[in-house]
């Protein structure tokens, strides 16, 4: 069943997890922003930590919408993810 307390406490910790890498892609990354990322940083244990807190919300939400466990799914490609780059590359 899905709790919909349960979900806005999830909505909540997905912010904070993903709060500082959001700022910095969209400041360097997704809309190259002049004033860039200021002060704000983050190591690559905070990111690992942020996509660790990512995982752990997601996978009672995928067995519950799937219907299987988290360890049965197979990581498939969605989407041709390296295009993103293609405003970097040399023409």
């Amino acid at each position: 069943a899905l709790d919909v307390a349960r979900v806005a406490r999830d909505v909540a910790a997905l912010d904070a997890a993903l709060a500082k890498a959001k700022h910095i892609v969209d400041r360097t990354i997704a809309h190259r922003d002049s004033r860039g990322a200021g002060d704000v940083s983050m190591t690559y244990d905070q990111m690992d930590d942020a996509i660790h807190t990512c995982e752990e919300i997601a996978k009672p939400y995928i067995s519950l919408l799937t219907g299987r466990g988290y360890s049965d799914m197979t990581p498939t490609e969605q989407t041709i993810w390296w295009r993103i780059f293609d405003a970097w590359r040399p023409r």
